[in-house]
């Protein structure tokens, strides 16, 4: 993923409401994930582990659940 490129679309909630959102496209299968929550777009039974990030001046915090 570290290599993935980085893209945003549109999506249809449940409720039929549409969302904006952020993902990361895998390089090798182009399989796009959610930034904020980890989930394929293109196949639900894939989801990614995703960690809460804070920036504390120059540094990023990575905190582990």
């Amino acid at each position: 993923m570290s290599r993935g490129l980085i893209g945003g679309t549109t999506i249809t909630n449940e409720d039929g409401s549409d969302e904006n959102v952020l993902y990361v496209a895998s390089p090798i299968y182009k399989q796009r994930f959610n930034l904020v929550t980890g989930q394929c777009l293109d196949d639900k039974s894939i989801i990614l582990d995703t960690y809460k990030v804070e920036l504390e001046g120059s540094d990023v915090i990575v905190k582990y659940n």
